[in-house]
């Protein structure tokens, strides 16, 4: 884009290894109509969109991208809605650290928008992030090494369906008792209250961490 242009710019990062470059380069080019340029083994894509709401075009795109090249180790981040040509660092900045993490994590078969792990980065850029951790699931990691219980996957599941006992039992297969049993558990562990807001915050971002950090 020339420096008079105003139009908006969205930026898909890929990383990718170098045999799949030129191939992976022309499906962004038809899928997500950008603009693409190599860089330090990076493929990064330039979609100039009319506003935050057009993006959903290019969400698409990239998702399909990443469901074409699952099986070629590439991970696909996106970014925020940037405005204009000084808007690309930012952009870059974002869809790089969305592909990283989606890289740590073993995502792949899906674009991680940076919307998505906000606050997994904001909480790895924290010094307290560790402690965090520690403190919200070292007692239940070391109660289920001992016992060979579930208490960690629990509050995860706990977690991933909206803080609901039901379908967190139907998820781990028990009755929904033994999911309340285990939340009480926690609470004993840890002195967080899963059914407390401020101690339910605390528990999730040490989930969160957690997944962060997990590779697979």
């Amino acid at each position: 884009m020339s420096a008079g242009e105003t139009a908006r710019i969205e930026q898909a990062l890929l990383a990718a290894d170098a045999a799949s470059l030129a191939a992976i380069a022309q499906r962004i080019r038809v899928q997500i109509d950008a603009l693409v340029g190599l860089r330090e083994g990076e493929l990064i894509a330039l979609c100039p969109v009319d506003g935050a709401t057009a993006l959903a075009g290019v969400k698409e795109g990239a998702a399909a991208l990443a469901t074409a090249v699952t099986g070629e180790g590439i991970t696909v981040g996106v970014s925020g809605w940037h405005p204009g040509a000084g808007g690309v660092a930012a952009a870059y900045g974002e869809a790089r650290e969305a592909a990283g993490i989606a890289g740590r994590t073993g995502v792949r078969g899906r674009a991680v928008c940076f919307d998505e792990v906000l606050i997994e980065h904001v909480l790895r850029s924290s010094p307290y992030a560790d402690r965090l951790l520690t403190d919200a699931l070292g007692p239940l990691r070391a109660y289920d090494d001992r016992r060979g219980s579930e208490l960690v996957q629990t509050l995860r599941a706990y977690f991933e369906t909206g803080y609901n006992v039901t379908r967190s039992a139907q998820r781990l297969c028990v009755h929904p008792n033994t999911v309340v049993y285990r939340l009480r558990r926690i609470k004993d562990l840890t002195g967080r209250d899963p059914y407390d807001p401020a101690d339910l915050l605390l528990l999730t971002l040490g989930i969160k961490i957690a997944a962060s950090d997990r590779p697979g």
